[in-house]
């Protein structure tokens, strides 16, 4: 059990505004790009206007979709470590950004899960349904979604380069987080 042990080390990882910047930047010009071309060439019928209309319907989608957003990260945390009390919700004045944060070390998993589950959700799955259904409308909602988990899926690559029994702690005041081994109390 995690409680009958003892976190060691807390090495400090803080990943740099420019360096968000410009992945998530090439992230959204080949994301968008990896979506759109194979979406024009299979359906060159589709009705492209749809974009448009999405980009008015954002008015309406950009606090749903924060909250969603956020929510998410928060119910996969919950979900699989049972602590509602250990999620805080906030913005960042300096990044311009909302953020969720757990105030308890987190397994290199269930980190990551939670990091992850916004862009499944709010980009993957609508993608699906994008081709599925021939809708320009849902990919644009995937790509503009994919561009607001930039940042959680260029942590998510330095999770994931992280060993494997690491435990995570988030960082209360910057985009980055603690990483932790865990050492058996005597």
């Amino acid at each position: 059990m995690v409680e009958d042990n003892l976190y060691v080390n807390g090495k400090e990882v803080v990943i740099g505004e420019l360096v968000v910047m410009k992945f998530a930047s090439r992230f959204f010009l080949i994301y968008t790009l990896l979506l759109f071309l194979p979406f024009v060439l299979i359906y060159p019928q589709a009705n492209y206007r749809e974009g448009l209309t999405f980009l008015w319907h954002l008015l309406f989608w950009i606090i749903p979709i924060i909250i969603f957003h956020e929510g998410l990260h928060a119910l996969v945390w919950v979900m699989l470590t049972l602590r509602w009390r250990d999620i805080k919700f906030g913005f960042h004045r300096q990044y311009l950004t909302f953020y969720t944060h757990c105030s308890v070390p987190l397994s290199k998993f269930v980190y990551f899960a939670g990091g992850i589950a916004p862009f499944i959700i709010l980009s993957v799955l609508p993608t699906v349904y994008a081709f599925y259904n021939i809708s320009f409308y849902w990919l644009s909602f995937a790509i503009f979604n994919a561009w607001t988990c930039a940042a959680d899926l260029l942590m998510c690559y330095y999770i994931l380069r992280l060993p494997k029994k690491s435990y995570i702690l988030d960082h209360p005041k910057k985009l980055g987080y603690f990483v932790y081994r865990i050492q058996q109390k005597s």
